[in-house]
């Protein structure tokens, strides 16, 4: 055990704000290997998300709908740069064993899709006992498990809206985020 978090350490410190030659200064990659986060809430926790609105976008490196959101991504980025907005991207797992053609995929999407702000790669047991089954009185049977899914937080850290609107929604999404901005 002692050996996993320390080898999970030292991977984290190999990867977060350090630059190479696709320039990661300002991704965090955090691949979840050892369950460190056994749920959203404890993600949630992480201090550079301490008294900020976070944008949660849950996805798939699989997940056609979830790319294309992407796209929508800088217009969101530039409206709230000045603002205190962070950005949190939980990728899904595929499978309960640990996929490493899913983590290359999963970090050439981070860069190609330029997802500047926390990235995760979570547990199958953070996706889904620690998230969608914690929560399921917020989805439908229809939406359990659906992704891509968008959570706004609130400065506290409490989840505001389980089914926030999409990027591609802009003034909607917009709107929402003014407003847990203007609480105190």
């Amino acid at each position: 055990m002692k050996t996993t978090i320390l080898l999970i350490l030292l991977s984290l410190a190999s990867t977060i704000y350090s630059q190479s030659q696709n320039s990661l200064k300002n991704y965090t990659l955090m691949i979840d290997s050892a369950n460190v986060f056994p749920t959203i809430d404890k993600i949630l926790e992480l201090n550079e998300l301490k008294n900020k609105v976070v944008f949660v976008d849950i996805w798939g490196t699989r997940c056609p709908p979830c790319l294309k959101e992407f796209q929508e991504l800088p217009g969101l980025k530039h409206r709230f740069q000045n603002e205190s907005v962070a950005f949190l991207y939980l990728c899904s797992p595929y499978t309960v064993k640990r996929d490493k053609q899913n983590e290359k995929l999963w970090k050439a999407l981070v860069l190609k899709n330029d997802l500047k702000g926390i990235n995760v790669l979570i547990s199958s047991d953070c996706y889904g006992k620690g998230f969608f089954d914690k929560y399921k009185d917020k989805y439908s049977d229809a939406r359990k498990y659906a992704i891509p899914t968008y959570l706004l937080v609130d400065k506290k850290g409490k989840i505001r809206d389980f089914d926030a609107p999409r990027p591609s929604k802009g003034k909607l999404l917009y709107d929402e985020i003014e407003k847990l901005l203007k609480e105190k």
